[in-house]
């Protein structure tokens, strides 16, 4: 089930073990209700808003759903987004329950990053 290692739930202690925050990212098609058992070990979960490693890829509108289940089903964790996030898609983010956005690519391919960084900084 897990793609980048085999055991969450002792990683995840590992971690927090030496009084880091210990988070789960999960990319767009890979469910969430699989990892409610984690629910109590997480500080921190990343909804993928786009595809990975995906150089321009699109926001999907549809984990905006993701984000507002991952508040009922992980209240107690930092919800993350990132993913091809316009101010647009920040907008629907923050209001599904996204606590901390990931814009990279907005600011980065932005023409005036102060600009750019005050309209996300005033959602």
């Amino acid at each position: 089930m897990p793609k980048a290692c085999k055991t969450p739930p002792e990683i995840l202690a590992d971690i927090r073990a030496i009084g880091a925050k210990a988070g789960l990212a999960l990319n767009p098609a890979t469910p969430l209700l699989p990892y409610r058992y984690l629910a109590l070990q997480l500080d921190a979960l990343m909804i993928m808003t786009s595809e990975p490693d995906g150089r321009g890829q699109q926001f999907i509108a549809a984990m905006c759903e993701k984000v507002n289940q991952s508040r009922e089903h992980f209240p107690a964790a930092e919800c993350w987004a990132d993913g091809g996030i316009t101010l647009r898609a920040a907008r629907l983010l923050a209001a599904a329950g996204a606590q901390h956005l990931v814009i990279g690519r907005a600011l980065f391919t932005t023409a005036n990053y102060n600009v750019t960084l005050s309209q996300f900084t005033a959602l």
